[in-house]
């Protein structure tokens, strides 16, 4: 939880960045090719879930403020505050309803293309709910598997495949190296595994060698730089 929260934090922040850069504060809302253009079905669904998602926090101080001042003005509020109220998931759903130009841009951070990281949005929100409702995680088959990275790191020598936790945790070793090079994470996780031999690895995806994977040696060596 604690990389999965960096990253929602930092796509959340990204996400409203762009857009606000791209066509302003309001600008999601009043062009309507910043967000599912020509899909005006999905278009209408994601901004009646961003005025439910008002409504229900509606008591925030920062909503309160928004509407005192700007309401009579804009219908909703800026796209960093629409950003605060929707959960993950309608976060990725903007993710996936934007420019390719912002999506590319976000992508960036993480240095994957935006293809990837839809992937990688889409199954970490999942296993974002799976752990926010203290669900089976150690030994699950993913349903919704994540795209791997084709270039080096990320297959030689070790393969990271797509179907078990394994392949979660070293997205998530690189997202940290990107967005929170200073956190001991990897360690910890590193850590935690080694200190219980008895576990079966194989249930988790983890490769014998996986030590040896260039992606984690990539986010110690960021841990100790």
């Amino acid at each position: 939880m604690d990389a999965l929260e960096r990253f929602e934090v930092a796509v959340r922040a990204r996400l409203a960045y762009e857009h606000a850069l791209l066509g302003g504060a309001f600008g999601y809302t009043t062009d309507p090719t910043a967000v599912f253009a020509g899909r005006s079905a999905d278009r209408s669904r994601f901004f009646a879930k961003l005025d439910d998602a008002i409504r229900a926090n509606r008591h925030e101080a920062f909503i309160k403020h928004f509407q005192a001042k700007y309401g009579s003005e804009h219908e909703r509020p800026p796209v960093w505050v629409a950003v605060e109220v929707l959960t993950f998931g309608d976060v990725v759903r903007l993710f996936r309803g934007s420019p390719h130009a912002i999506q590319r841009r976000v992508a960036d951070v993480f240095s994957v293309p935006p293809k990837v990281l839809t992937s990688w949005l889409t199954t970490l929100n999942v296993i974002r709910n799976v752990c926010a409702h203290h669900g089976r995680l150690w030994n699950r088959e993913l349903g919704v598997k994540p795209l791997i990275p084709r270039y080096e790191p990320w297959r030689m020598p070790v393969a990271v495949e797509p179907d078990r936790v394994f392949a979660v945790l070293t997205i998530l070793a690189d997202i940290m190296r990107h967005i929170a090079p200073g956190s001991g994470w990897s360690r910890r996780v590193k850590d935690h595994v080694d200190g219980h031999p008895v576990a079966d690895l194989r249930q988790m995806g983890f490769p014998h060698n996986w030590h040896a994977c260039a992606v984690w040696q990539r986010a110690w060596e960021s841990v100790d730089a």
